[in-house]
């Protein structure tokens, strides 16, 4: 009998190590992308629907962790994490809807040509526009500096948070959703940085904040979700150390601070409508 559905691997098998421990023993059926918990026992159902309903609006709290440390030299479950063996294109593959898939490889095709001479050309054709400047009417301007990065580390810190974030949504949410998030939350960090401060900026890294915005507001109605604590805030302090000007002045801190704010507002409306 199914009690609920995560996205999350080891977030099903915390819930599944905590339900044993309380004699309600569940097990993880695999669904496709999600991790479906069934219930073994129907007798146990009511208790078992409230247990998984605490879990989901708190799934970090110690008690799961405290479980599965509990029957870690005893439980002899063998659950596939879907990542044993499988090659990582395969692992990222599964992981990525398509909006994430095809921002990922543009900013990958673009950072490429970027480090082979050409920074110059696309920056030319693709960075923001001044303000009241001739280039205004090129529209696109507003959307694709989050596409470029000249810094080999400043692409491979956004995109893998864009894919870790973007496929997460995609996966629970919907692409629509995805994509919406990617055109406001660019269109609008892209904005605030662009009249704020001028327009030579550029990176992906007002929508990665927006993600992660949504995220943070959303996955307490939505579980399958939900990210570690830790990760929403590292990504919050390193938006106060850009303000604080402690990692140079080339951060576009008010685009992060305007995607951060379009996700958490974007994610409140979503959360009100579960």
């Amino acid at each position: 009998m199914q009690l609920g559905r995560l996205t999350d691997p080891r977030l099903a098998q915390a819930f599944v190590d905590y339900m044993a421990v309380q004699r309600m023993p569940c097990e993880v059926r695999v669904d496709g992308h999600y991790y479906c918990i069934e219930l073994l026992n129907a007798e146990h159902y009511q208790a078992a629907q409230q247990a998984f309903q605490a879990f989901a609006e708190n799934p970090n709290h110690p008690r799961y962790r405290s479980a599965s440390w509990q029957r870690a030299d005893q439980s002899g479950v063998s659950f596939d994490y879907g990542s044993s063996g499988a090659p990582i294109l395969h692992q990222i593959w599964l992981h990525a809807g398509p909006v994430t898939l095809v921002i990922l490889i543009a900013c990958l095709v673009i950072g490429l040509l970027n480090q082979i001479g050409l920074a110059s050309t696309l920056f030319g054709w693709l960075h923001f526009p001044a303000p009241f400047a001739e280039q205004w009417p090129q529209i696109w301007r507003l959307w694709t500096p989050a596409l470029m990065h000249i810094a080999l580390i400043h692409l491979l810190f956004n995109v893998v948070w864009w894919w870790y974030l973007g496929g997460r949504i995609e996966r629970v949410v919907s692409t629509s959703k995805l994509l919406e998030l990617f055109l406001v939350g660019a269109l609008f960090s892209n904005l605030l940085q662009g009249f704020l401060v001028g327009p030579n900026f550029l990176g992906l890294s007002g929508v990665v904040y927006a993600l992660l915005g949504y995220v943070a507001v959303v996955q307490r109605k939505q579980p399958e979700l939900a990210m570690p604590p830790a990760y929403i805030g590292f990504m919050l302090i390193w938006l106060v150390l850009g303000f604080a000007g402690l990692l140079g002045q080339q951060v576009a801190n008010f685009a992060h601070l305007g995607g951060l704010l379009v996700g958490a507002v974007q994610g409140w409306f979503d959360a009100r409508k579960r």
